[in-house]
């Protein structure tokens, strides 16, 4: 069951750019910039400390929030699928 719920979340965004730029937005990343009190904002403030590297999966994730699209189908791998791979994996170690 947890593996086809990866799959979907793998394959929803891919089929669909715009899903994946409406979770994106979801974390935070909106068309003005960083949402304040949100996941992303958190992010910054506690990890980042304001410093965004040109070209890093931040700024990346930033312009892809502005523009409401993730753009390429390749895009959702490393947005969702990372993260749903680790959880999966992680799951599985607690067995």
């Amino acid at each position: 069951m947890k593996a086809a719920a990866a799959g979907a979340a793998l394959l929803l965004p891919a089929a669909f750019p715009s899903v994946g730029g409406a979770i994106v937005q979801g974390l935070g990343f909106g068309a003005l910039g960083v949402v304040k009190a949100s996941p992303a904002a958190l992010y910054q403030s506690a990890v980042l400390g304001g410093y965004i590297a040109k070209g890093s999966a931040f700024a990346w994730l930033q312009s892809v929030g502005a523009l409401g699209t993730l753009g390429s189908p390749l895009a959702p791998l490393l947005v969702i699928g990372v993260p749903a791979c680790a959880y999966l994996l992680r799951s599985s170690n607690r067995k």
